[in-house]
């Protein structure tokens, strides 16, 4: 699916402290090797088909200008976090949730 990515870390540790401080946004960190090196991206998605560029105004609008997209195709890219904090996760954001599958 396509996911939005609002950050991108060397380490886990800021990778979830970005996830955990923006819970309402539903995002999630994954991580994956290049060059022997550990990235972790924190993801929001993946958007509902045809949805992309509503959900990417949502993002944007919520103060996250430099954003890309990507395609997260399974096996790529694996969960970067045991389990974030769900204070704020909780509380969720309907019509956010409508834009992500």
């Amino acid at each position: 699916g396509i996911y939005f990515v609002i950050g991108s870390f060397r380490t886990r540790e800021g990778a979830v402290n970005l996830a955990e401080s923006h819970g309402v946004l539903l995002p999630t960190v994954l991580t994956a090797t290049f060059q022997k090196k550990s990235v972790y991206r924190v993801v929001i998605g993946p958007a509902e088909p045809g949805r992309e560029q509503v959900l990417h105004a949502r993002i944007s609008k919520s103060g996250f200008q430099d954003t890309w997209a990507i395609r997260v195709q399974p096996g790529d890219w694996s969960l970067g976090h045991d389990h974030l904090k769900q204070v704020k996760r909780d509380s969720g954001n309907p019509e956010l949730a409508k834009l992500i599958r």
